[in-house]
C-alpha cells in the first residue's frame, strides 16, 4: 500500500509542469481611470479594471505582447480545438471572460463559439461585471483553457473544466480597447460569483510544479506589438529575474496581492507613514495617494495634462528615483522621464492605499507565490534600460 502511495505521488509530480507564456505590448488608446462599483480604484493606460469582491514536474512560461510599455497582453484559447483570444492577464481580479458568438455589438473581437468545442460543458448561470467605466455581462460556461497560442510546437499550461464567462454584452472602455477579455491571477476570495480563477484551478488540479507563478515585463519603449515579457507558471523565472536575490514579504491580504509598504522617498521628500499597496500588472502607473502626487509634481514642476491623465515633466530634467521601501529594504523605480509615473489613487478609506503598477513592475520581477501568501521581488534583467 505504501509503494502504491508513492508511486501515485511520483506520477503526479511527473505530470505536473513549469510552463513559460510570452506575452506582447500594445497600445491601449483609451487613457481612462475605470472605477468599480462601489470602490474609489485606478486605472491608467492600458490598466483595465481594479475590482472590488462582491459576491514531468516543471513550469508553463507565457509570453506576453507589449504595446509602447502600455497594456501587455496574453494569448490564450479556450476549447478543442483552440479557440484564440488576446487578454489582460490581471493580478487585481479574479474572474475570467472573453465575449460569446451571441455578442454581436463588437465585431472587431474575438468571440467564442461553444458549438465548435468537443470539450464544451454549458453552465447558464447569469453573470454580471460593472465597473465605472465599462461592464461585461452574460452566461457562464465551461471549458478547457490554455495559457498561451494555438501552437502544436507551443508547450503550455492547459487547464481543463475552468469554468469562463461568455459575455453577450460589454460596454465601455472595453468596447473599443484591442483586448478581447480579462484573465483574472487573484485570490478565489474575491471571484464574483465565487468562481474558482484558472490558475487556481490548476494548482488545484496539480498541474504546475509550484503554487506560484512569475511574472517579467520587458521595457520596449515606442515599439508597437513588440515582446512584452514572459509569465512562468509553477516557479520562479530563473531567466530573467536575479532570483538568487529574491526577497518575500507576507501578504497582509489574500485577496489581492497586497502586502505594507513603509515608507517612499524621491530626492528631499520623505515619507514613512507606512500604507498597504499591492501589485498589479494591470495598471499601466504607479497609483498613490493624492496628496503624494501633487506634492512630488509640484516638487518636479510637473504641469498636468487632461488629455493623458499624467503630470508631464521635461524631457531633459534630471531627479532622483522614486525608492519604496518594502520589508526592510528600498526598491528604485527610476522610470519617471517626460512623465511621472504616478497617479492620484484614493481607495475611499477602504482597501490598499498605492497599486504598484507596471513601472515598478519592469523594474522587479514578481514572484506571486499562491501557496506560501506572500510576494517576492527580483531585480528584472531588462535588454532596454
Amino acid at each position: 500500500m505504501r509503494f502504491i502511495v508513492l508511486f501515485f505521488a511520483v506520477l503526479v509530480a511527473v505530470f505536473a509542469q513549469v510552463y513559460r507564456m510570452p506575452l506582447r505590448k500594445q497600445v491601449n488608446l483609451h487613457a481612462t481611470r475605470l472605477t468599480p462599483q462601489g470602490a474609489l480604484t485606478l486605472r491608467t493606460l492600458g490598466g483595465v479594471l481594479y475590482q472590488q469582491a462582491h459576491a514531468s514536474i516543471g513550469s508553463d512560461l507565457l509570453r506576453v505582447s507589449d504595446y509602447d510599455d502600455a497594456e501587455y497582453v496574453g494569448d490564450i484559447t479556450i476549447g478543442t480545438p483552440g479557440q484564440p483570444f488576446k487578454v489582460v492577464l490581471d493580478t487585481s481580479t479574479a474572474n475570467f471572460w472573453v465575449p460569446d458568438s451571441t455578442n454581436t455589438g463588437v465585431p472587431t473581437k474575438h468571440n467564442f463559439l461553444s458549438g465548435y468545442s468537443t470539450t464544451y460543458v454549458k453552465n447558464g448561470k447569469p453573470f454580471t461585471i460593472s465597473y465605472g467605466t465599462g461592464s461585461a455581462k452574460g452566461f457562464y460556461g465551461q471549458d478547457t483553457v490554455r495559457f498561451g497560442p494555438n501552437e502544436a510546437t507551443t508547450s503550455a499550461l492547459t487547464v481543463p473544466r475552468c469554468t469562463f464567462g461568455q459575455a453577450t454584452s460589454i460596454a465601455g472602455i472595453f468596447t473599443n480597447d484591442t483586448i478581447d477579455g480579462i484573465l483574472g491571477l487573484a485570490f478565489h476570495s474575491i471571484a464574483v460569483d465565487n468562481i474558482k480563477p484558472p490558475f487556481i484551478e490548476a494548482i488545484d488540479q496539480k498541474l504546475v510544479q509550484q503554487p506560484l507563478f512569475t511574472v517579467f515585463l520587458a521595457r520596449d519603449g515606442p515599439e508597437t506589438n513588440a515582446a512584452g515579457g514572459v509569465y512562468t507558471y509553477g516557479a520562479i523565472d530563473t531567466v530573467n529575474c536575479a532570483y538568487q536575490y529574491t526577497a518575500y514579504v507576507p501578504l497582509s491580504s489574500a485577496t489581492y496581492y497586497q502586502f505594507r509598504l513603509d515608507a517612499v522617498y524621491m530626492g528631499t521628500y520623505r515619507n514613512e507613514k507606512g500604507w498597504q499597496a499591492i501589485s498589479d500588472t494591470g495598471s499601466s502607473l504607479i497609483g498613490a495617494p493624492p496628496d503624494m502626487v501633487q506634492y512630488i509634481a509640484s516638487m518636479l514642476l510637473a504641469k498636468y495634462d487632461p488629455t493623458s491623465g499624467l503630470y508631464i515633466i521635461p524631457c531633459e530634467a534630471t531627479f532622483a528615483d522614486l525608492a519604496l521601501m518594502i520589508g526592510g529594504r528600498q526598491y528604485d523605480v527610476a522610470e519617471t522621464k517626460c512623465a511621472l509615473a504616478m497617479s492620484p489613487f484614493s481607495g475611499g478609506g477602504f482597501g490598499p492605499s498605492f497599486i504598484l503598477g507596471d513601472p515598478f513592475i519592469r523594474e522587479y520581477c514578481q514572484v506571486y507565490d499562491v501557496g506560501n501568501k506572500r510576494i517576492g521581488f527580483a531585480l528584472a534583467k531588462q535588454q532596454f534600460t
